[in-house]
Order: C-alpha cells, then sequence, then structure tokens
C-alpha cells in the first residue's frame, strides 16, 4: 500500500496573483506553469485519489487536467470565479467521467467466449444478463 504524504498547498497570494500566473501560462511562460502545479499539484491530486480510489489513475486525472490547463490557460475567466475552483472542479469533473467510463466498459464486459456461437437472432441483452447472473 502506498502512503500518500500530504503537503499543505502553498498559501495562494490572492485571485489575482493566479489569474497572473493563467495569463503567463497561456503565453506559455513554464515557470508559471511550475508555481502553478507547486500550489494546486497535491490538492488536485488528493481529490482525485479521494473520488476514485485508485493511486495510479488519480495521477492520470491531475496529469490530464493540468495539460488541460497548459492548453487552455487563456480560456480562463477571472470573472466568473478563482483559479483553484475553476482547477479543483475540473480535477472532479475528469474523475467522475473516467468513473462512468470504469462503469460502463464494466457492464459490457462480456468474455468473447460467451457470444462466439451467437446469431443475429440471438438476443444480446438475454446473453449478457445470463453471464451476469453466473
Amino acid at each position: 500500500m502506498t502512503v500518500v504524504q500530504f503537503t499543505a498547498p502553498q498559501p495562494t497570494l490572492s485571485p489575482a496573483a493566479d489569474s497572473a500566473l493563467l495569463a503567463a501560462i497561456a503565453a506559455r511562460d513554464g515557470a508559471a506553469f511550475a508555481e502553478l502545479y507547486a500550489r494546486y499539484g497535491t490538492p488536485a491530486y488528493l481529490l482525485a485519489v479521494r473520488l476514485l480510489g485508485e493511486h495510479d489513475t488519480a495521477e492520470d486525472v491531475v496529469q490530464e487536467v493540468f495539460f488541460a490547463v497548459w492548453r487552455r490557460a487563456a480560456s480562463f475567466d477571472p470573472t466568473r470565479g478563482h483559479v483553484e475552483s475553476w482547477l479543483l472542479t475540473s480535477v472532479r469533473h475528469a474523475a467522475i467521467s473516467r468513473l462512468r467510463g470504469k462503469q460502463g466498459r464494466a457492464r459490457c464486459d462480456v468474455p468473447i467466449e460467451r457470444i462466439a456461437g451467437l446469431t443475429a437472432r440471438d438476443d444480446p441483452q438475454a446473453v449478457v444478463e445470463a453471464h451476469e447472473l453466473r
């Protein structure tokens, strides 16, 4: 079992400072991106772990969200909220999407051996339900 060390996020100087970081990221400033990650990487990861229950998947979600921040930093509108809220909401949405995708794949996961003998007249839903009852 992996133990996650919690390090408190660095205090935000102000919402304006975070907005300035995003403006710099929009101009492709790598140092600004590193600063944003230093401030919010840990809270984003801990939120993803809490929602997903898996460390590897949480890391993937946080990476995807920060990559999206790099691509879409210019779309942030400081009049609509704070950077922290925007970022953590993005993590939450990505984690929930990941959960929904896993659940959907799990429901549809039927071994090929079970459907190999099916014909066009067979009811696929009945085959899946019979598999779930076993």
